[in-house]
């Protein structure tokens, strides 16, 4: 298998730089219940804990979710930070470009790779986007779509959640004679006829982000009638089936509900090049 190239985006302020003053206080503000939603910065953050010695005052149960928290704000600080210092770098300015995109000014940055990140600006801007609220506060919201027209503010009717007699992924024609789809709301997905949407798991407009602006809420649904034999089934399947991108066995399963708390949707994510996949 040779190279494959990998992208990401960041979103910019219609005007001038992002506000990093403003991503630094909601770093600071984030919480232990704000971790439910990151991946790859947790990983990161507890192979730098696990490389050092424990605090001298360190519990029995170190590193504990507060010892993690505070992990990854001083890696989110430091994100943003390489991110600000990226403009006056010149070697940087070579591996990204600001382009304009559906009336956004959205700054990409990738290249090829055989795993590792192609830039230094690529994993900053994948672990800031495990975060939404930082990058809002930054001016940097992940949906490029423009809220014109043809592309309102997030009005996508879930391909999950509607069940009608049109094809689930096509919408309606808008105002001014145009349409839109999840395909054009959000370019990094794949939806298909059967329901099932795929692309990167994490970064700006990735699945993980598609369900959370859809209103499913990480977990499997209480409802004690729910098949638990039907959710174990759907975690070895997730955990066992080659990924559709890289052919690697490593997947890791995460449940989702739905915004009615009915319905379970189940995910399946590839811990080798992070694809990730409904079904």
């Amino acid at each position: 298998m040779g190279h494959s190239l990998v992208l990401t985006y960041l979103q910019m302020p219609a005007e001038g730089d992002p506000d990093y003053p403003a991503g630094h206080a909601a770093v600071d503000r984030l919480t232990v219940a704000d971790l439910a939603t990151a991946d790859s910065i947790i990983d990161a953050v507890e192979g730098e804990l696990a490389a050092g010695p424990p605090p001298a005052d360190a519990s029995d149960e170190w590193p504990t979710q507060q010892d993690l928290l505070v992990g990854v704000q001083r890696r989110l600080n430091r994100r943003i930070d390489e991110r600000s210092a990226g403009y006056t770098d010149e070697k940087a300015w070579r591996d990204m470009a600001v382009l304009g995109l559906f009336g956004r000014r959205v700054l990409f940055t990738g290249g090829l790779t055989w795993g590792d990140p192609p830039t230094e600006l690529f994993e900053a801007i994948e672990e800031l986007s495990e975060f939404p609220v930082v990058l809002h506060a930054m001016g940097c919201d992940q949906d490029v779509s423009a809220r014109g027209p043809c592309y309102p503010a997030r009005t996508l009717l879930s391909p999950l959640a509607d069940r009608t007699s049109r094809p689930p992924w096509m919408i309606e024609p808008l105002a001014g004679g145009c349409a839109m789809t999840p395909t054009t709301a959000w370019p990094r997905l794949s939806f298909n006829d059967a329901d099932v949407i795929s692309g990167p798991w994490a970064g700006g407009g990735g699945l993980h982000n598609f369900l959370e602006a859809e209103g499913y809420q990480h977990g499997a649904p209480h409802d004690p009638d729910a098949s638990a034999d039907g959710e174990a089934l759907d975690q070895q399947v997730g955990e066992t089936t080659p990924c559709a991108a890289c052919d690697a066995v490593r997947g890791r399963y995460e449940a989702f509900t739905s915004p009615s708390g009915e319905t379970r949707v189940s995910v399946t994510i590839c811990g080798a090049c992070g694809y990730a996949s409904t079904f």
